[in-house]
């Protein structure tokens, strides 16, 4: 028996929920355009099919011609404008459509290599529960891949967590992996992209890392050991 095709309007639908959960925001026609070109087996998608969705029980909505997630319209009245703004000029990562389905789960987050390496460095060199780890680490990932983190909101995950920084060793084998998972992270800012895939891609863009330390060289260091920074993670050369 043949299997039946979805709807016009159920497939776009999935489709934007994926897309708003990659990209952040994406204009209504361009998200028409995206998923017509990826579901070539689905009837395609129209703007008629587009206004027949019911956006009231969806976590995003429409703006200036924008789909947009709900953060970017509730808690900053200029969210959108600075998230299109730092998109200006960048390509738009498009995956294929199994992968892209998969962001229509709000929490979803890529695993790779990276991301599981730190997870595992928290759960082992920390000592903490499997099961605290990962709520870390899904925290961590909504963090960097919507927003620019610095380094005092991903300290204050830890902290969240309980995790006390009293070994300036284990805070030196903390940070490049945090930076690893940073640069490895699909982002809004980066239209879906990761910073290094943008690095490649737009040799231009600015070379300002994702994590910005604030401490100056003589500061206390922002991980708590109590050290001046130079002498403790401003010595490690991975947080400039």
């Amino acid at each position: 028996m043949a299997q039946k095709k979805r709807r016009p309007v159920d497939s776009l639908l999935l489709s934007i929920r994926a897309m708003v959960n990659l990209y952040g925001a994406i204009p209504c026609e361009e998200a028409i355009e995206i998923h017509n070109r990826l579901f070539l087996g689905d009837p395609p998608a129209t703007m008629a099919d587009f206004n027949r969705i019911d956006f009231d029980q969806e976590h995003f909505d429409i703006e200036d011609g924008c789909i947009a997630h709900e953060c970017l319209l509730i808690f900053d009245d200029d969210g959108l404008r600075k998230l299109l703004d730092r998109q200006a000029g960048k390509p738009r990562y498009v995956p294929g459509p199994d992968e892209l389905l998969r962001y229509a789960d709000e929490f979803y987050a890529e695993r790779n290599d990276s991301y599981l390496q730190l997870m595992d460095f928290i759960e082992h060199d920390f000592h903490v529960m499997h099961q605290t780890a990962e709520g870390l680490m899904e925290d961590l990932f909504l963090g960097v891949a919507n927003t620019d983190y610095e380094m005092k909101h991903i300290l204050g995950e830890f902290d969240r967590c309980g995790i006390e920084f009293d070994d300036p060793a284990v805070i030196a084998r903390l940070m490049p992996r945090i930076m690893a998972f940073i640069n490895n992270t699909r982002c809004w800012p980066n239209c879906g992209h990761t910073p290094l895939e943008i690095r490649a891609l737009v040799p231009a863009a600015p070379r300002k890392p994702l994590v910005v330390m604030k401490a100056g060289r003589n500061d206390p260091c922002p991980c708590g050991s109590g050290k001046k920074y130079k002498n403790c993670c401003g010595s490690t050369g991975v947080i400039h």
